[in-house]
């Protein structure tokens, strides 16, 4: 489970404070008053499970977490957590790690005297008010938080905690951030990171897949060896193949980095030359032949904002920017400076003990 920036502010921004709607997508099987730990036959309803720095995690807001990670994982299913312990024990560790963050982002927060201003507070206000409008009153809303493991001082706890720390995000690296990069730092970045290719793929027909395609393979070498008898690489991805209209869309070719593109994709255009063209290979969408460019200034510009604050994909996939990497590397710095303590209760969380 790989936790990003992003994943750190989903319970927080996602989840709760940008739209009312969005409450209603959490992913939640079991509808319950109240929570506790099931101990031996007993319901325990501990103080708290967690002690990060100074701060206490109360079992609300652990509860929170953990059950909503833990539904997102077995979908309702519970026997998803049955053999080794393993998955149970990675649930375990990706909870406290995303806690342990915010909590650090917090402290973080503390320590460079940000606080809540009277505008921050009002849009606490506003969000939850139309969050109770969305639902129809105060009583379907808090329905709605209780099916969804939230209270409503919980609810409002953690949206005042997540508008703190992002506005601690805001203050490394936001429009005035203190640690924002200058154009050059970006321009040299980009040029480190990023490689330019112009692209021809031909998807599977029917029946194909990547180690079974001979109809597609002939389409690709055929466009191959117009290639060597001296057509331009760069009028046929324009002309032929599947990807016509992502060449036109992209005319100095995809610019991208690691993860961006399929590992195949990525690694041929890594390994070639500037202006070298590949043989024909496969990845799970087709079979390609690709021609490394260089890279474009103008493109690089118009990449800047994705690059480096995110964005999500059009698959609705976030995609983390490069600014969410720094700042996970000081909150991780920090993390190492701070101390974490546990409640007797913490080694009988378990998915099938929380409720």
């Amino acid at each position: 489970m790989k936790i990003t920036i992003k994943k750190l502010f989903t319970f927080l921004l996602t989840a709760l404070m940008i739209s009312a709607p969005a409450l209603s997508l959490l992913s939640c099987s079991e509808k319950v008053d109240g929570g506790y730990v099931l101990v031996n036959g007993e319901k325990v309803v501990p103080e708290y499970v967690m002690q990060i720095g100074d701060k206490k995690v109360s079992f609300d807001e652990y509860r929170y977490y953990y059950l909503y990670s833990r539904d997102n994982n077995d979908q309702g299913d519970r026997t998803y957590w049955d053999g080794d312990g393993s998955k149970a024990a990675d649930l375990l560790s990706y909870v406290e790690n995303n806690i342990v963050s915010q909590y650090v982002m917090q402290i973080m927060a503390d320590e460079l005297k940000i606080t809540l201003d009277e505008t921050d507070n009002k849009d606490i206000t506003d969000n939850y008010a139309s969050a109770v409008e969305y639902y129809g009153g105060e009583d379907a809303f808090n329905k709605k938080l209780a099916e969804n493991y939230l209270t409503p001082e919980l609810y409002n706890d953690l949206s005042k905690t997540s508008a703190l720390t992002y506005k601690a995000y805001q203050y490394y690296y936001g429009d005035n951030g203190t640690m924002k990069f200058t154009d050059e730092e970006y321009a040299d970045y980009f040029e480190k990171n990023y490689y330019a290719a112009y692209n021809i793929l031909f998807l599977y027909a029917e029946g194909e897949d990547a180690t079974n395609c001979p109809e597609t393979i002939k389409k690709i070498n055929e466009i191959s060896e117009r290639i060597k008898n001296g057509e331009d690489f760069i009028t046929l991805s324009t002309t032929v193949g599947d990807d016509i209209e992502g060449m036109k869309a992209n005319p100095n070719g995809y610019h991208f980095t690691e993860g961006d593109m399929v590992g195949e994709f990525y690694n041929t255009v890594k390994s070639l030359e500037i202006n070298g063209i590949s043989e024909p290979f496969t990845t799970s969408y087709g079979c390609h032949i690709v021609m490394r460019v260089p890279l474009n200034a103008d493109t690089r510009e118009s990449m800047k904002e994705k690059v480096l604050y995110g964005y999500t994909d059009s698959y609705n996939n976030w995609v983390s920017g490069y600014y969410e990497t720094l700042y996970q590397e000081l909150v991780n710095d920090k993390k190492e400076s701070i101390t974490v303590k546990y409640s007797d209760i913490y080694d009988k969380i378990s998915p099938t003990t929380v409720y």
